[in-house]
């Protein structure tokens, strides 16, 4: 796990993406998004962050980016965490964190502060090293985005595993 500030971020996303004055990611619009109610229960929030990382079959590499966070009692369990994982930087220096998914260690991080971001009705983004798919955590829901149709089916049983509520979808779904 590194911690990346404003300016490593932008060297780690692909040019075309920036960050906005308000640490919003400016990323691609793909061709299939689908939106979701998060769960409400602690423990289905706690396994749906694990799967999450795994949603990122195809990269090697997955950069937690969080926009809007709050609470000094929240930040200080956040970079507590990041301290234990050997970071010395806080979320107020470094936004962003990347996580190699080949490294068990890097995986449980990688969950375990999405986990944070969701309980803590933070916002943020999930982005693969290819930036070819992504997964915006907004307050109190999902949207998965990508153009790969086998990612987009998995996103749906994920959803549909954890009895997660569709808000919107820009593809046909099955009823």
């Amino acid at each position: 796990m590194k911690c990346l500030n404003f300016k490593e971020a932008h060297v780690w996303l692909r040019p075309e993406i920036k960050i906005t004055a308000n640490n919003a990611l400016t990323l691609p619009r793909r061709g299939k998004e689908i939106s979701c109610e998060l769960p409400t229960k602690p423990l289905p929030l706690f396994y749906l962050s694990a799967e999450l990382v795994k949603w990122f079959e195809m990269d090697h590499e997955i950069l937690l980016w969080v926009q809007h966070y709050r609470g000094n009692f929240q930040m200080s369990m956040f970079d507590k965490l990041r301290v234990a994982s050997g970071n010395k930087r806080s979320l107020s220096e470094a936004h962003g964190q990347t996580f190699n998914k080949f490294l068990q260690a890097d995986v449980e991080s990688a969950a375990s502060l999405s986990f944070l971001v969701m309980a803590f009705s933070w916002e943020g983004y999930l982005v693969g090293d290819s930036c070819e798919s992504s997964v915006y955590i907004g307050d109190e829901y999902l949207n998965f985005s990508c153009d790969n149709q086998e990612q987009l089916t998995n996103a749906l049983e994920m959803i549909n595993r954890f009895r997660m509520q569709i808000i919107r979808s820009s593809v046909a779904l099955d009823t």
